[in-house]
């Protein structure tokens, strides 16, 4: 018996050394190259219904300024929110991610009137504003748990700051649910 055991962990390690052959990052210390910050993310968001796509990932990896709203009252909420989402923890964003995606998933006469908030982040939002904006605080709370998973070392490419376009074309058009 355990000479099989022997035989099976030879063999892991063959595979192991093979497997790291042909993912092997040039310049990146081995012990830093264990996961993919992408298939990492991936696995966070799977249980929201989310899964990115690589430029997806990498632009959820994106360490630049969330596009604010044009609309002075749209923008003051986002702010606020974006500030609330920095001390969160992922599990915490994790949960704010499926409130907002709720808010989607809800016409607004069903969300309790004109007048009704929705809380984000421990900011009370008018359900009107909310779905306005949700599109922009999904992306935001996406980029947050990536840069919370951020392989040390790593360094975005100088020309990656831009729009999130992949982002926005798969959460909605100007920031709200419209294309959803």
């Amino acid at each position: 018996m355990k000479q099989y055991n022997m035989k099976d962990n030879l063999l892991n390690e063959e595979l192991s050394i093979m497997k790291s052959l042909f993912t092997h990052q040039r310049g990146v210390v081995i012990s830093e190259q264990g996961s993919n910050d992408s298939d990492e993310l991936n696995k966070i968001l799977s249980p929201v219904g989310i899964k990115l796509t690589p430029e997806e990932s990498e632009e959820a990896h994106q360490e630049c300024p969330i596009d604010i709203p044009s609309d002075e009252k749209e923008a003051g909420f986002v702010e606020q929110i974006l500030n609330n989402l920095k001390g969160m923890s992922i599990p915490e964003l994790v949960k704010e991610l499926k409130g907002v995606l709720r808010i989607k998933d809800k016409p607004i006469e069903e969300q309790s009137g004109a007048l009704a908030t929705i809380m984000i982040a421990g900011v009370a939002v008018p359900t009107v504003i909310a779905v306005g904006i949700a599109a922009i605080i999904v992306i935001a709370i996406i980029t947050a748990i990536a840069s919370k998973i951020k392989s040390k070392g790593k360094k975005p490419k100088k020309s990656s700051c831009g729009k999130r376009r992949k982002l926005v074309d798969k959460f909605g058009m100007s920031g709200n649910f419209m294309k959803l």
